[in-house]
């Protein structure tokens, strides 16, 4: 098949006529991700959001310093449960997976938040959640923050991210 002028949906530079979205942007990625910075991709529809984050995750992995996770929220939606709200469910390959967002320093006990989404689990009919903590405090390192663990609830199996 020739290439073609994409005009929907992330662009593949073997299946599409492009210019290397990284072309305007020298170190700058690298300098903040370097620096344990963040940065947002604000920009106009179809303008190459996504190519970007896919050709800059890609980058990332190829020089193997550190692992990139590129993942989108397009199709999250925040579940109606009842009365209660999930934050976010994911659907891959058919199988839902809620997802809690909790701020570390609002978390009066771990068991209630390992109940309300055990709760969410059996809405969507799933054994598998997980639940991200964020630590806003300022005196940690990101590599005291970051963690991950696996924990077993009624039954269900909780994943927990720290961030």
């Amino acid at each position: 098949m020739s290439r073609f002028f994409n005009i929907a949906g992330p662009c593949n530079p073997s299946e599409h006529y492009m210019l290397d979205p990284l072309r305007n942007f020298g170190n700058e990625f690298a300098d903040l991700i370097d620096s344990n910075q963040y940065f947002v991709i604000h920009a106009a529809r179809q303008s190459g959001k996504t190519t970007l984050l896919w050709k800059l995750a890609n980058n990332i992995e190829a020089e193997g310093k550190y692992h990139a996770l590129y993942c989108t929220l397009e199709s999250a939606r925040e579940m109606a449960l009842g009365t209660k709200r999930a934050d976010l469910c994911i659907v891959h390959e058919g199988q839902k997976y809620p997802i809690e967002l909790k701020i570390k320093s609002n978390i009066k006990s771990y068991k209630d938040v390992f109940e309300q989404l055990s709760c969410y689990m059996d809405k969507v009919g799933s054994n598998e959640g997980w639940l991200v903590v964020f630590d806003k405090e300022t005196g940690k390192s990101w590599k005291e923050k970051l963690y991950m663990d696996e924990k077993e609830y009624n039954g269900k199996h909780i994943i927990v991210v720290g961030a």
